[in-house]
């Protein structure tokens, strides 16, 4: 793997040669992507319909639009989000510009997973180019079609001095991973996410993980219109046949509303695929056979009864949409994320009951909550820890410009919004001082004395001294010196 690590040297030069950081390059590169999605939706949703059987709907939806509307965000606010901010100078330090600036990283590593392999390798991307950095991007080898289509657009739409690009399977990923990177930004499972964290701490490299969990979702008995809760879950649940890292994972569903649930939920299973999920353009498939075969084990086991669907033809990638009632607490399907299109619903007489189930379980991606006890919701978020809450609906909070991202093992690390920016970003503290040796403190340097110790720590208790812009520090220093200099004639010459 010689050629990886000759192209992340040449990346490294093109990087320190500064190409990257000024506001044109950027600004240039982010039209170019939203140039890209542009001339190639069509493409891009018929590599998604080969890969996952999606509806062109579903890939626009939950892939290109998403992908489009952060990067026009990113556009409209990266000038603001290059100038420096201001802070507050301790008197010890005044007078003096204290300012902070976001700075790239250097060269990322970009790792892409399956389940969104156009989003969710160019919207990271795009957020690393905002920030400045260089790219190497590992787009998902499970995804073919989808990987061939990466790897032509990015050739074709991006600066090649500065993006790269390698295909392959698990000895890519490791050759790769045994470079020096200055960020690596992965998205996938958590067993992947910890192989690909130990191989930065060789290297102290920072990283965003962007993994998963089991996102729970609690329907409260205080919902008003069952039919929506239901519908805006199961999309959730069901799109992209639930290959999504922050669908519903399984639902706790109060007692009093238990058996309402189940018998909506199964009449719009059938309303959303016309009585034959097998047939319908609006259902995806299962990338691989072999994780159609996983998702089978799970419900071979005992995992409660069948409400509806539980059928699954491995070799055509199909799982049919299922949901599951009075399932066991300690059962297979509640053991691990399912990431699939299989939904246990389990009832409870209580939210606390709820909550103690949710802390039986790591903390999740997400947390879905449905009805309109605005208590008993506040009540969950205060004692269950999760990467992002929704409430009365699925999915839609990482839509926006919220921080994206999860917490412990649901992940490390957050973007979309400006948080995209930081996320690839260091935030550097620098702080500005005059040499004017009239405004230097004497008392601080050796020999010390216990009077200049005193005078010292009574400059720490003065209140932090107001921010001063650079434009107006050296009037400043010329004002307090002349000031100075007023004191000293009129103490000891008049």
């Amino acid at each position: 793997m010689e050629n990886i690590e000759s192209e992340r040297l040449r990346l490294r030069r093109t990087f320190r040669s500064g190409k990257t950081k000024s506001y044109e390059w950027r600004m240039q590169q982010l039209e170019q992507l939203l140039k890209m999605i542009k001339e190639n939706t069509g493409a891009m949703e018929d590599a998604l319909r080969l890969d996952l059987g999606r509806h062109p709907f579903e890939s626009s939806g939950l892939d290109i639009a998403i992908m489009e509307m952060q990067i026009k965000y990113i556009m409209k606010n990266l000038r603001k989000w290059m100038q420096p901010s201001y802070t507050g100078v301790e008197a010890v330090a005044a007078p003096a510009v204290s300012e902070m600036v976001y700075e790239p990283y250097g060269v990322c590593l970009l790792i892409g997973p399956f389940n969104y392999p156009i989003q969710l390798v160019f919207l990271p991307l795009a957020s690393a180019i905002a920030a400045g950095n260089c790219v190497v991007v590992k787009p998902s080898e499970i995804a073919t079609a989808c990987e061939s289509l990466n790897v032509q657009l990015i050739k074709q739409y991006l600066d090649p001095d500065c993006v790269s690009v390698f295909t392959g399977g698990v000895p890519v990923v490791q050759a790769l991973l045994e470079q020096q990177w200055d960020k690596i930004f992965f998205t996938g499972s958590q067993r992947v996410g910890k192989i690909v964290m130990t191989a930065a701490a060789k290297h102290l490299t920072p990283v965003s993980l962007e993994l998963g969990g089991k996102s729970p979702c609690y329907v409260d008995k205080s919902v008003t219109d069952m039919e929506l809760a239901v519908r805006r879950i199961l999309w959730g649940k069901f799109a992209n046949a639930g290959q999504t890292c922050i669908a519903p994972d399984y639902i706790l569903c109060h007692e009093e509303v238990y058996d309402l649930f189940l018998k909506t939920a199964k009449a719009c299973v059938d309303k959303f695929y016309e009585g034959n999920p097998r047939t319908s353009p609006s259902y995806a498939r299962i990338i691989t056979s072999a994780h159609a075969e996983r998702l089978e084990k799970i419900l071979q086991a005992n995992n409660g009864r069948v409400v509806c669907g539980g059928g699954v033809d491995a070799a055509d990638r199909y799982v049919e949409p299922t949901i599951l009632a009075e399932v066991p607490r300690r059962s297979k399907v509640m053991e691990e994320e399912i990431f699939g299109p299989i939904l246990p619903v389990m009832k409870v007489k209580t939210a606390d009951e709820a909550i103690d189930i949710m802390l039986d379980h790591e903390k999740p991606l997400a947390l879905y909550l449905f009805g309109k006890d605005r208590s008993t919701f506040d009540s969950i978020t205060s004692q269950v820890i999760s990467g992002g809450v929704c409430v009365n609906d699925t999915l839609l909070h990482v839509a926006g410009n919220l921080p994206f991202g999860g917490v412990g093992p649901s992940g490390i690390g957050a973007y979309h919004g400006k948080f995209s920016f930081t996320a690839f970003s260091h935030l550097r503290g620098i702080l500005r001082r005059d040499d004017h040796s009239a405004l230097d403190v004497p008392f601080r340097y050796p020999p010390y004395t216990l009077k200049g110790r005193d005078l010292f720590m009574a400059a720490t208790r003065i209140p932090e001294m107001p921010t001063i812009l650079p434009h107006t520090f050296r009037t400043a220093v010329l004002g307090i010196s002349a000031a100075v200099v007023a004191c000293v004639y009129y103490h000891y010459f008049r």
